[in-house]
């Protein structure tokens, strides 16, 4: 009797803990999960839940697969930084190409390195490794930005040539991007008025919309964007009192080196006040 009842208990101790720890690495897996969610849901909510959403991919990505945020010691900056990306890929058509081509999610690579190095202002990362800017041309994307990437606080935004992305419209998610001080949305056949709403980027020193469909004026709200230093709006269709608005922009936009408006529909003259544009070559 000795005997059965010692190999009883030992049968019942082993399955409590799974010989091939089995139940440890469930438990360390549930762990593991709910401290991404914790991080995560400051950044998108309820929709990381939501199946098949680019949120709820991005999660799983960073669950399942993302090999860089291995351990629950994982630096929360990180995590984020490294989901809004996954992010970004899912919510804007993310394809084979850009996996094969750019190394996006390539679980093994740090996301400053998964885009062609490439912009105006050089990488995507600035050298504290935060996220700086997003320079994309012919991407064929789709769908719409994510909410969560104004959490990069961008310096840098480049979109050219995604002409069935913006659908004629600029995303307003780029309203909220406030860090911006370069923004080109060139050749993308914007149409309708120039959105007021661009003057809330007040850290704006670059605008290009060049080569867009933009017709209306030019709204006299931009001039609130003091820090401008080159504004470009040539090849649309834009119909504004040049008198007008150099007055305006004189007075307003002191640093302005740089502006283009040829090929546009501009009429009146340019009066004296240009003459306070003093850094103006162009």
């Amino acid at each position: 009797v000795a005997i059965i009842v010692i190999s009883v208990a030992v049968a019942l101790s082993g399955s409590g803990s799974g010989t091939d720890g089995t139940d440890d690495n469930n438990d360390q897996d549930k762990e593991r999960a709910m401290f991404l969610k914790e991080i995560l849901h400051d950044v998108s909510g309820d929709l990381l839940d939501e199946s098949s959403t680019p949120q709820n991919l991005a999660y799983e990505w960073i669950l399942i697969e993302d090999t860089q945020i291995s351990t629950l010691t994982a630096n929360p900056i990180k995590i984020k930084a490294r989901y809004i990306m996954a992010l970004f890929y899912y919510a804007t058509g993310g394809n084979t190409t850009w996996i094969n081509q750019h190394r996006w999610l390539k679980p093994d690579v740090d996301e400053c390195q998964w885009p062609p190095l490439e912009g105006t202002r050089g990488n995507w990362c600035n050298d504290g490794q935060d996220m700086f800017g997003f320079y994309l041309d012919n991407w064929g994307l789709s769908g719409s930005l994510p909410k969560e990437l104004v959490e990069f606080e961008l310096v840098e935004l480049t979109f050219r040539n995604e002409i069935d992305f913006f659908n004629g419209v600029i995303d307003p998610v780029i309203y909220d991007m406030v860090s911006l001080e370069f923004l080109q949305l060139s050749s993308n056949v914007l149409v309708g008025s120039i959105p007021s709403e661009l003057s809330k980027l007040t850290n704006l020193e670059f605008l290009i919309l060049g080569a867009n469909e933009f017709d209306g004026s030019i709204p006299s709200e931009l001039s609130k964007l003091h820090k401008m230093k080159r504004l470009e709006l040539e090849e649309n269709e834009i119909k504004t009192d040049m008198t007008q608005f150099v007055r305006l922009i004189s007075t307003e936009m002191v640093d302005l080196a740089h502006l283009e408006l040829d090929g546009n529909q501009m009429f009146g003259s340019i009066p004296s006040e240009i003459g306070r544009l003093d850094k103006l070559s162009k």
